[in-house]
């Protein structure tokens, strides 16, 4: 791999992780928000599925980040 493609790479993981971090500050006010709902109205909240799928977006995205780390 070249320098150029190197340093594509280097701006792709950069990019990346602004957005994993832009997903943490998501998924903390998320959970705050479905801690702040009274207990017997969280079930019938979709906020804990939106939780677990923001959880599992940004461990998709730190699996990305270390792919590509080994290039």
């Amino acid at each position: 791999m070249n320098n150029t493609r190197r340093k594509k790479i280097q701006q792709a993981l950069l990019l990346i992780n602004q957005v994993s971090s832009m997903l943490e500050n998501v998924l903390e006010e998320e959970e705050e928000a479905y801690n702040n709902i009274p207990e017997n109205l969280q079930d019938s909240s979709n906020s804990q599925e939106v939780i677990d799928d923001i959880s599992e977006a940004i461990g998709s995205l730190e699996d990305i980040v270390m792919l590509l780390e080994e290039l």
